[in-house]
């Protein structure tokens, strides 16, 4: 008799610890997946998140600098508006290195720029960047400057000139 109850104790032990692998065996493996996916969900989300803050951003960054390209036109009174003007290049000069640009230029009808303050640059889209200034839009578009730094152009027309500032690229 009491070697038949060993041997239900010893089977019963080998029974219940081969169900409890298997429980929490299953168990780990449903959580690791439920981890997976939870940890899957809260990327998503915050990626998501980011990708609006970033764009709001940006909107917003380029938002203030059109209005400091508009500023800068306006900042040049009537009397000195000639494009060949050299008051109006000191003081289209002077403004343009307040606000933060690093080259400014008049930019002709055919897309030539006459730079005004800082190193030449080139746009890398010529004639879409022309075209949407000659139907009175303002106008940001890439370009690369002398040295082969890309910049930012931003472009306002104004009644009396183009002001065409630019900035690094950052």
């Amino acid at each position: 008799m009491g070697n038949r109850t060993t041997r239900f104790l010893t089977v019963s032990l080998v029974l219940v610890s081969v169900f409890c692998v298997v429980v929490f065996s299953i168990q780990a493996a449903w959580n690791s997946a439920v981890g997976a996916e939870a940890i899957t969900d809260i990327g998503v989300i915050y990626m998501s998140g980011m990708s609006e803050q970033i764009a709001t951003h940006f909107g917003t960054t380029i938002e203030l600098r059109l209005s400091q390209v508009g500023a800068l036109a306006d900042s040049v009174p009537p009397e000195r508006s000639g494009s060949g003007s050299a008051a109006m290049r000191v003081a289209l000069t002077h403004s343009a290195r307040s606000q933060g640009f690093s080259c400014l230029a008049f930019c002709t009808q055919e897309g030539d720029f006459d730079v005004i303050y800082g190193p030449e640059f080139t746009s890398s889209m010529e004639e879409l960047f022309v075209s949407s200034l000659r139907r009175g839009e303002q106008k940001i578009c890439a370009g690369w400057g002398a040295s082969g730094i890309p910049v930012v152009q931003n472009s306002f027309q104004y009644s009396r000139f183009i002001c065409h500032p630019s900035c690094p690229y950052r």
